[in-house]
């Protein structure tokens, strides 16, 4: 049994994720409220790693059909 720093209440050591002071649930809720006081910038975030990352991707989709390709050729 475990004390949530949050709640306070006393829980079982499987509603804890390891390392974490708070259960699940209080975790949870944490990371919802975040996501929704911090929705826009997450967004942007988001879509500057899509536009980052596109010619990586793309390369590797390219590669990836490449060899499968070849091993359906054989």
């Amino acid at each position: 049994m475990k004390n949530c720093k949050k709640c306070l209440v006393t829980k079982s050591v499987n509603d804890f994720y390891k390392h974490k002071g708070i259960c699940k649930d209080c975790f949870k809720e944490k990371n919802k409220k975040y996501k929704d006081e911090n929705s826009e910038h997450l967004k942007e975030i988001a879509k500057v790693w899509y536009h980052k990352t596109k010619e990586d991707r793309r390369a590797l989709k390219s590669a990836y059909y490449r060899e499968r390709r070849k091993k359906d050729d054989l």
